[in-house]
């Protein structure tokens, strides 16, 4: 008997813009692919600590290894991830950051998430936009964010992955980038919805110019599921 089994065809676009009323663009991505899994990763350095960016660049560097010397999986990553965030914090470097990440598992078809402070994640499809992430921010006042890599007082269950669907398109994004998105959410609907890549971030570009007062940044996948 034949069964069809469903895989990801995984196409991605990155775009980042410095933010107008910021020196440097704090913000990072990481996107490791593998045979066995995809891991995509947006990083929001906080702007009130103008060193975040080697903080997150040291974060990056220690996942890459942790990739090359060991299996990763779903199961696996958040310890990696809360094991990185503890030993740069022991080590004195200084910095925050938010987190959001996507884990394709290619071999089981499953799509896991994560996010730690007020960078989202976003599914779509041609017919709707949902949002599937917490911002973790204090109620009231969004600006302040209750949890970031570079606190001591994260745990494991803070790294703790979550599932999501495997049959849809997925937006990475720091606030900087939604912030605007959400003013103009049909325009910025229609878009993300284009066939190619560098439609949309032709047409990104022109909806963000000179409106970006802080850093903009996202990865969009587009899942073109075969069988």
């Amino acid at each position: 008997m034949h069964t069809d089994i469903t895989t990801f065809k995984l196409k991605h676009l990155v775009g980042s813009k410095k933010g107008t009323n910021r020196n440097k663009n704090q913000d990072r991505f990481l996107i490791i692919e593998k045979d066995r899994y995809s891991l995509f990763m947006v990083f929001d350095g906080v702007s009130s600590n103008q060193m975040s960016y080697l903080f997150i660049d040291e974060f990056k560097k220690r996942v890459m290894f942790e990739s090359k010397v060991a299996e990763i999986s779903e199961h696996t990553l958040g310890k990696v991830l809360y094991e990185i965030n503890k030993k740069l914090i022991q080590s004195g470097l200084k910095g925050m950051s938010t987190l959001s990440l996507l884990f394709f598992n290619i071999i089981r078809n499953n799509v896991e998430f994560l996010n730690i402070g007020d960078s989202r994640i976003y599914i779509f499809t041609n017919q709707y936009l949902e949002k599937i992430t917490e911002d973790d921010a204090l109620l009231g006042r969004n600006n302040i964010i209750t949890k970031y890599l570079g606190l001591e007082t994260l745990t494991l269950d803070d790294f703790q992955l979550e599932k999501t669907s495997n049959d849809c398109n997925y937006l990475l994004c720091t606030d900087g980038f939604y912030t605007l998105m959400e003013n103009e959410l049909k325009e910025y609907f229609a878009t993300l919805n284009f066939r190619k890549l560098q439609n949309i971030k032709k047409k990104l570009l022109s909806l963000q110019k000179g409106n970006n007062s802080d850093d903009s940044s996202y990865i969009i996948i587009k899942n073109e599921i075969s069988n």
